[in-house]
């Protein structure tokens, strides 16, 4: 039996509050939406590369940023209201990895500058360096923001907020297997459907993290008896 004091951190939104669990399914129809078309384009040789979920700057991206965005303000105006270090974490994380997609560092900084240098070296001779260079310096930044996660989750968090950044942080792991680790098996092996899986699967988890930072968003409140206000242990139960 779960202690008094320390609740299970349990997924329990669909009898809880039906208006915002209707923000995920909106959010999902749109996802599914953007791979069927994407899908439709390939077998119907659409010319309007926006729709597919490859292009760059392309409809399914851009929804994504906006996603991402979200995300990283909400969860700025929680660490603003909570007084939590983990929230300002968290988005910060989020907005690194909305500039890394809008600006294309992965490309700049791994694909093309240490893809450059991994040419010279002819250390990955017979792949493609520009690849390599990408997966590499997303392994180096991915890792780094893991284990920072990890680290505060883990190590520092308590309470219900650390319930809720465990959460967070299983989302952002599955978002590194959709982002690096799909395409790293890509570089060794042609995977039919691949970018589906990839850019479909990104789609997805973000999705899932924005349903559920508009969660938090909406549940915290703070702490009268606490010197550290950290989201109430009642409301966070009823956001997840």
């Amino acid at each position: 039996m779960a202690s008094r004091n320390k609740p299970p951190f349990r997924i329990q939104f669909l009898s809880q509050n039906p208006h915002l669990d209707r923000v995920l399914y909106g959010l999902l129809i749109l996802d599914v939406f953007f791979v069927l078309v994407h899908l439709a384009s390939k077998q119907f040789g659409w010319e309007n590369a926006g729709w597919l979920l490859t292009t760059d700057d392309g409809y399914s991206e851009i929804f994504q940023y906006l996603k991402m965005f979200g995300i990283a303000i909400l969860l700025g105006w929680v660490a603003r209201n909570t007084k939590s270090v983990d929230f300002v974490l968290w988005s910060m994380i989020f907005a690194y990895l909305l500039a890394d997609d809008a600006l294309r560092l992965h490309e700049r900084m791994g694909g093309n500058r240490l893809g450059y240098l991994l040419d010279q070296t002819a250390l990955f001779a017979g792949l493609d360096n520009y690849r390599v260079g990408q997966l590499i310096f997303g392994l180096l930044v991915g890792g780094t923001l893991a284990a920072a996660a990890s680290i505060r989750v883990f190590f520092f968090s308590r309470g219900p907020t650390k319930r809720a950044t465990k959460f967070l942080l299983a989302l952002l792991i599955c978002l590194g297997f959709f982002g690096v680790g799909v395409d790293a098996v890509g570089i060794f092996a042609d995977i039919g459907g691949r970018s589906i899986l990839e850019d479909g699967g990104e789609l997805i988890v973000v999705s899932v993290m924005f349903w559920f930072v508009i969660k938090l968003w909406k549940c915290q409140h703070f702490r009268d008896d606490d010197d550290s206000p950290q989201l109430a242990t009642s409301n966070l139960q009823s956001a997840g």
